[in-house]
């Protein structure tokens, strides 16, 4: 999970060495924080704010038993995952390390 994070944080944060004007700096920002704090305190609306409903998200996994996958994400699946993947609290560290 945090190395999809990550990633995902890297690909946005490069973006915005990219941008024109501080607004879409601003704006990528606002993007990535709705992401990861959406997840965090089970806040689903944030999760919809920060992407589009067109949302094709790839992720790479390895399994335990060493097989490869890409595993397919849509806007609605990773609203239900701000919805419940957070709810009891205990998915995040409370201290995360620092990269």
């Amino acid at each position: 999970m945090y190395r999809n994070i990550f990633l995902f944080l890297s690909m946005f944060l490069s973006f915005s060495v990219l941008s024109e004007t501080s607004s879409d700096s601003e704006n990528i920002q606002r993007a990535v924080l709705d992401y990861i704090e959406a997840q965090h305190n089970v806040e689903p609306d944030l999760m919809k704010r920060g992407l589009d409903e067109k949302l094709a998200k790839r992720t790479y996994w390895k399994s335990e038993d060493g097989s490869e996958f890409v595993m397919e994400t849509d806007f609605k699946t990773m609203v239900w995952v701000a919805e419940n993947y957070n709810k009891e609290g205990n998915k995040f560290a409370v201290s995360p390390k620092l990269i």
